[in-house]
């Protein structure tokens, strides 16, 4: 028997006995969920002013960066049109962000937010389904594997189920 199957059998009790005991009323896959939502929910961004600069802040270097990109590439083909492309993206995603309406660049943010965590969470259920179908499949502890991801997937889709029917 290989040896890295023997530690990973020692090791999965282990990591069982340090999940929380509170996880065996829940989904454990939630309970992960919040710890990381809880670790990125900063208190600084608790007010709207705060939320709305750091959102206008984040459009701004988006926009610089697009346009910045598209005029180097495009418009600006001469030696120095870095500079040129550089000045102009910064001004144009400058004015763009200070003239835009609050519930312009909030709507922004939620979207892009929800996007995210959609992407994000059917992203790594994706990747779970493709690892247990495609690349588990010659012995007989892989097809145990395989089932245990397949649950895994099914639980953090399950958990964004919950969070965008809440929502």
């Amino acid at each position: 028997m290989d040896k890295s199957i023997i530690k990973k059998i020692i090791l999965l009790p282990l990591l069982i006995l340090v999940i929380p005991s509170a996880s065996a009323y829940s989904n454990p896959i939630e309970t992960l969920f919040v710890g990381i939502s809880n670790f990125f929910n900063m208190n600084i961004f608790a007010n709207s002013e705060a939320q709305l600069g750091f959102l206008r802040f984040m459009l701004w270097l988006a926009l610089f960066a697009i346009l910045f990109w598209s005029g180097s590439k495009f418009v600006f083909k001469e030696e120095k049109g870095n500079r040129t492309a550089g000045v102009v993206a910064a001004i144009m995603s400058l004015i763009s962000v200070i003239f835009m309406p609050e519930s312009a660049v909030l709507g922004i943010g939620t979207a892009y937010s929800a996007t995210i965590f959609v992407i994000l969470t059917v992203g790594i259920a994706g990747f779970a389904t493709f690892i247990a179908f495609k690349k588990l499949k010659n012995e007989w502890w892989e097809h145990i594997l395989g089932i245990l991801i397949l649950i895994f997937a099914a639980m953090i889709l399950n958990v964004v189920y919950t969070i965008m029917a809440a929502v």
